[in-house]
């Protein structure tokens, strides 16, 4: 069993969980497996149906860092709420229950923190993984430092919700999680927003967290992403007067290219199709100024008339030379050299 109690812990941990039984005990296993070990993680059982909560309470039950809570069902955003009501360490890292971290992650995102003492944020780079734990070779995220209000506007630069860690002190002023329907599925955009307007950000410049793809995810649903990404534009344009309609039309369209990305990623190419055409509808400008989104959308056009087989022969370098991973490959390999693979 092991015994971390130094008083309250430096880092929490906040996961929030909803019927995760097929992948809760590697995400669990990762984050046991951190390299430091001064956490706290604070599990939300939110009104799961299936085997998740048990899952927890035996993990619990071998390693006193892990608090486990339980309520009735209240979405993502009130499950992390109650997280960080129930969180005392000094920073707050998210781990989403189908996600994976690197060893690394929580040492050399404090490491950022304690460089800087004026920091509020730390993220880092996501690659997206399949249900298996395998790269589909994507890597989500922005290398975005310093001052990053009118960036983030244009679109969330935290590649996913197992990224963040963050500063106590920024959430005080910031607030906590917006549970509005309206927003569900980009209250944490909404919330990195109100952070960035009065927080620095730094970037650890790594891949460290696996993001997981799969049927049941939030983002899978690409319309309601849309419509949640217009409403968090129209609440951030109610605090900040400067943002006229021509940076919000901007916004929306550099926003529904992201959910285009994410589209492409996960083999929707109906989908994507529609939203790239909505995307450059809204304006043609963040697409013709950035040669990496050009490259994606000849990817794109690409893939859709070429040999799944030849395709995926391209892709494979493609990945491997922008951003470093293989498809196919484990994002985390076990002590034994062996991957670590989805229980199921």
């Amino acid at each position: 069993m092991i015994v971390v109690n130094r008083g309250a812990p430096r880092i929490s941990v906040i996961t929030a969980v909803y019927n995760a039984e097929h992948f809760l005990a590697n995400t669990l296993r990762s984050l046991l497996g951190q390299t430091y070990e001064d956490f706290e993680a604070v599990v939300i059982d939110d009104g799961s149906s299936d085997a998740s909560l048990e899952i927890v309470e035996r993990f619990a039950a071998d390693d006193d860092r892990i608090r486990v809570f339980s309520q009735a069902n209240s979405g993502v955003a009130g499950a992390l709420n109650r997280g960080l009501r129930e969180s005392r360490g000094e920073f707050i890292a998210f781990l989403d229950h189908d996600d994976l971290w690197k060893p690394e992650k929580l040492a050399l995102q404090l490491d950022c923190f304690e460089r800087d003492e004026s920091l509020g944020f730390a993220g880092c780079y996501s690659a997206l993984v399949n249900p298996d734990g395998h790269c589909l070779g994507w890597r989500f995220g922005s290398a975005a430092s310093g001052d990053v209000y009118r960036k983030m506007l244009f679109c969330d630069l935290v590649g996913g919700g197992s990224v963040a860690m963050v500063r106590r002190a920024a959430f005080d002023q910031a607030g906590l999680f917006d549970p509005r329907p309206e927003i569900r599925g980009r209250s944490d955009w909404d919330q990195w927003i109100r952070i960035a307007r009065s927080c620095t950000f730094a970037t650890v410049e790594k891949t460290l967290v696996g993001y997981t793809r799969g049927a049941s995810n939030y983002s899978r649903d690409y319309r309601q992403m849309v419509r949640a990404g217009a409403a968090v534009l129209a609440k951030a344009a109610l605090g900040d007067p400067d943002l006229d309609t021509r940076t919000l039309v901007r916004a929306r369209a550099r926003d529904t290219f992201g959910i285009f990305c994410m589209a492409f990623a996960d083999g929707e190419f109906g989908s994507a199709s529609g939203l790239l055409r909505q995307s450059i509808s809204f304006s043609w400008r963040p697409l013709m100024f950035s040669p990496r989104r050009l490259l994606v959308v000849a990817l794109f056009l690409v893939a859709k008339i070429t040999p799944r087989a030849r395709f995926e022969a391209l892709w494979r370098w493609v990945a491997s030379a922008v951003f470093g991973l293989t498809p196919g490959e484990p994002f985390l390999i076990d002590a034994g050299g062996s991957p670590n693979n989805r229980v199921r």
